[in-house]
């Protein structure tokens, strides 16, 4: 038996560190769409002018539109779709290729854009979503590999015939960062992003943290876990419950290993990043989810300015250092691990 499951909004919000009389106090203009494949809501709490969200919104369908790989017409879909010629690429479109060719190179392989037609072939996430056979995945293998993508003169991108690029585990990031600076072009120094789960605090709410609920991958619903206080960062959070295929009592997640073409095999149930740019963010969580538990906190120790929460398949949850002050466990079905 085959099931599907797609689950949006990775983290819950909660509220700031105020008493509810300051909470309900506070008005704030807010729009809920459907962008970059997933449902978006934006809360803008100081500045409250629908000129600004209109700004948003469509900088938020320019990104898709560029940078989608099923929309016919999108950079990445005439990229993918020109049998090995060069196309010359929207400068959106190249910072964030060349942002997922560095994150390729930082993680070591882990994060990797050329995973088009292994992605396409399970389409997890779709109504297509199903197993591949054994020589889809043998093909596809064959087009994997950032060597692939060659940088030509000016803002022209050429692959070679059969790899595909798919910006799906990033352009959520960049977009992120994109709404951010509009809200700061236009004087905005409060307010929430959360695109799909991909979630960036602009400032503060009258002065205290945002609360963000860091969601528990095993619950059905949006049910935190823990939560943290943040002023002016990003949380990003990859897992095994986001979208996956379940068959026969097996569940095939949608994060793929780009050695063997099938779900990365971890031992986390999830990882939440948390630091200043969603698209680091966003980079670094699938690459961390992948990397495994020790590994993926390894990785982090090495890095500045950013943190983490681990939360493994026996759920227990182990935070960096930098969190340790700012992160709450709520849930006592977890175990904190120092």
């Amino acid at each position: 038996m085959k099931k599907l499951v797609l689950l949006v909004g990775l983290l819950l919000f909660l509220s700031a560190c105020q008493s509810p009389e300051d909470q309900n106090s506070q008005p704030y203009l807010e729009k809920i769409d459907y962008a970059l494949g997933t449902v978006v809501r934006i809360k803008l709490y100081d500045n409250q002018d629908p000129a600004v969200m209109d700004r948003i919104m469509a900088r938020l369908h320019e990104i898709e539109e560029r940078m989608s790989y099923t929309l016919e017409g999108s950079d990445i879909y005439r990229l993918n779709h020109a049998d090995g010629e060069p196309v010359e690429l929207h400068p959106d479109t190249l910072t964030v290729l060349k942002e997922a060719i560095r994150f390729n190179e930082i993680s070591g392989g882990t994060f990797d854009p050329t995973l088009g037609v292994l992605i396409d072939a399970w389409a997890i996430g779709s109504d297509r979503a199903r197993i591949p056979s054994q020589a889809e995945i043998d093909q596809g293998l064959t087009t994997i590999g950032v060597d692939k993508v060659h940088f030509l003169d000016g803002n022209q991108v050429r692959l070679e015939p059969g790899t595909e690029i798919d910006l799906g585990a990033i352009a959520k990031g960049f977009a992120a960062d994109e709404v951010a600076r509009i809200c700061h072009e236009h004087g905005v120094e409060s307010a929430i992003i959360d695109l799909g789960g991909n979630v960036l605090v602009v400032g503060s709410k009258s002065g205290a943290d945002f609360v963000v609920g860091i969601r528990d991958p095993f619950a059905g619903t949006n049910t935190p876990l823990g939560t943290l206080g943040v002023q002016s960062q990003t949380i990003v959070t990859s897992g095994d419950y986001e979208r996956f295929l379940e068959v026969d009592g097996r569940r095939y997640h949608h994060i793929l290993d780009y050695q063997t073409g099938y779900p990365v095999e971890s031992d986390l149930a999830s990882v939440s990043i948390i630091t200043d740019r969603s698209i680091e963010a966003d980079g670094y969580s699938t690459s961390v989810y992948a990397m495994g538990l020790q590994k993926g906190k390894d990785f982090i120790e090495s890095k500045e300015n950013l943190e983490a929460i681990f939360v493994t398949k026996d759920k227990h949850v182990i935070i960096s250092n930098g969190l340790k002050n700012i992160f709450k466990l709520t849930d006592t079905s977890f175990t904190l691990v120092e």
